[in-house]
C-alpha cells in the first residue's frame, strides 16, 4: 500500500501514546491523515508534544513527507 504524498501540515505524533516521547515512538503525519485516526476523536487522548529535536528529526527521517499508509482518500 503506497504511503500519502502530502508534505504540508506535517505534525509528529505518538505511535503509542503509553510509550513516551522517543524518536522510536514519533509518527509524522499530516492534518487530514491524524483526523483519521482514531486519537483525534478521543477526547481522552491527550496530545503531547515531542521535544523540537526529536522533530527535527522525525520530519528529516521521514524526508518531510507524511508517513501514512492507511488513509484511502489522502493518496492524491
Amino acid at each position: 500500500m503506497a504511503n500519502c504524498k502530502r508534505t504540508w501540515t506535517l505534525e509528529v505524533y505518538q505511535l503509542d501514546p503509553q510509550a513516551g516521547l522517543s524518536q522510536d515512538n514519533a509518527l509524522v503525519l499530516c492534518l487530514p491523515c491524524y483526523e483519521a485516526t482514531p486519537a483525534f476523536s478521543n477526547p481522552a487522548a491527550q496530545r503531547q508534544h515531542f521535544p523540537k529535536s526529536v522533530e527535527r528529526k522525525a520530519l528529516a527521517l521521514a524526508r518531510n513527507r507524511c508517513q501514512c499508509s492507511a488513509c484511502e482518500e489522502c493518496r492524491t
